[in-house]
């Protein structure tokens, strides 16, 4: 799938066959849907890397990434869509664009339509910072009001990317 998603947004085939899916105006979204995880030799650091830079310099936020598929760790099952082996791959690379994840075995996907909506066309969710910050004097205001530092209902810090993350639900 990482392979695959490279080599449809990499030359000669974004100026070909996928001309004008490629567009300099417009958000990226990628969406994996697979039973098993990412089989590409490559390591993920360099699909990242890819990723990252595929929208120019600075433009990371511009890029998501989610994926029907497999739990992080062991396997799942469900009777409509059969059993799914561990996804890391798909999850590390997901986690780092701040995408969403549904367990292909949690059928039905209602919830992932709705949250893949928020993400793509919502208010923005990843709020990088300038620099490192004392985290134990992060204070986060939307429109004045104070907003709680809570992972469900509000926002936490990713010190892995130095942003200010906010929930789905918390603040609008």
């Amino acid at each position: 799938g990482l392979e695959a998603a490279k080599l449809a947004l990499s030359y000669p085939r974004v100026v070909n066959e996928n001309k004008g899916f490629l567009r300099s105006d417009a958000n990226l979204a990628v969406i994996f849907v697979s039973d098993e995880d990412d089989n590409a030799t490559s390591p993920v650091s360099g699909y990242i890397n890819f990723f990252a830079n595929i929208k120019g310099p600075g433009q990371q936020n511009r890029t998501r990434l989610s994926g029907i598929i497999g739990p992080q760790t062991g396997n799942c099952s469900h009777a409509s869509t059969g059993s799914a082996g561990a996804a890391p791959r798909y999850h590390q690379i997901i986690n780092q664009f701040g995408g969403i994840v549904q367990k292909i075995c949690d059928h039905p996907w209602t919830s992932f339509n709705q949250k893949l909506a928020d993400v793509l066309f919502g208010l923005p969710t990843n709020f990088p910072l300038g620099s490192k910050p004392d985290t134990t004097t992060i204070q986060v205001k939307v429109d004045g009001k104070t907003i709680a530092k809570d992972p469900t209902k509000g926002w936490q810090y990713d010190a892995s990317k130095n942003s200010i993350v906010f929930s789905f639900t918390g603040y609008y």
